[in-house]
């Protein structure tokens, strides 16, 4: 039976070389792809949902909105359960795109009655991480969790140590870990991966447009529509009757820009 042990041994030393040289292969494949995160984000203070593809490399990622709901753009909302909103009607797609220094992404301002795509760059903001020791499954991945506090919202967010990437959707990015979940405190806004893939390396462009237009700028028409509304919502309320203004916010990801 000598022989036959020793062709046994030779033919399980074949498959172990087969089965590392195979894995090699993949994980080399895998360096020289990008990874495409599919997330389902859902905004429940205006109602929106989107689909977000977000294609990452390894110092550059880019997140595409594509709109799941009809009603896509709501700009502020009272707590007295009086609503103001009007629609999008914009074609071009939201997207983010993080570089090493900057955040460069297509949003839509209203101005002149309607809504305008602009081009809008901003200083990357420094996200001051909260690492703790909670963890749980999030579509198959183990995932370990974080906090962060960021303009006027807070974010329990999970992340997959496993996969080697420090980006997510949208602005997000600086965890040790493809960023899987995020949800903020009082439950309105959530991001959830749905599908990870790998696809072949690309170039990750930055968005284009003619008309751009500063961050201070983008700010100053976001406070500008908020002023311009609430003036509106002045003129339709009952006589003698008042409305507290501290309490109408911008609902989107971000409630201000202190």
């Amino acid at each position: 039976f000598s022989p036959i042990i020793k062709l046994f041994q030779m033919l399980n030393k074949i498959i172990l070389i087969t089965i590392l040289v195979s894995f090699f292969h993949t994980s080399l494949s895998q360096d020289n792809k990008h990874i495409l995160a599919s997330y389902l984000f859902i905004n429940k203070n205006s109602n929106e949902s989107y689909s977000i593809k977000t294609r990452i490399g390894k110092t550059q990622a880019l997140s595409e909105f594509y709109s799941l709901s009809s009603r896509a753009d709501t700009i502020i909302e009272s707590n007295e359960s009086v609503e103001i909103f009007v629609m999008n009607s914009d074609t071009t797609n939201k997207k983010f795109f993080i570089s090493k220094d900057s955040i460069t992404f297509i949003e839509h301002i209203y101005t002149n009655k309607k809504f305008v795509p602009v081009i809008v760059a901003e200083k990357k903001p420094q996200f001051n991480w909260q690492l703790t020791n909670n963890s749980q499954y999030v579509n198959g991945f183990l995932c370990n969790s974080a906090y962060l506090t960021f303009r006027g919202r807070n974010f329990n967010v999970w992340y997959a140590p496993e996969i080697p990437s420090q980006f997510g959707p949208w602005k997000f990015y600086g965890l040790p870990g493809l960023i899987t979940k995020i949800e903020t405190d009082d439950k309105t806004i959530l991001f959830q991966l749905e599908k990870l893939s790998y696809v072949n390396e690309e170039e990750i462009k930055k968005p284009f447009l003619s008309k751009r237009i500063s961050f201070q700028d983008y700010v100053k028409y976001l406070q500008s529509s908020l002023d311009d509304f609430l003036q509106k919502l002045m003129t339709q309320l009952p006589r003698g009757a008042t409305m507290d203004i501290d309490k109408i916010e911008l609902n989107g990801i971000e409630k201000r820009y202190d």
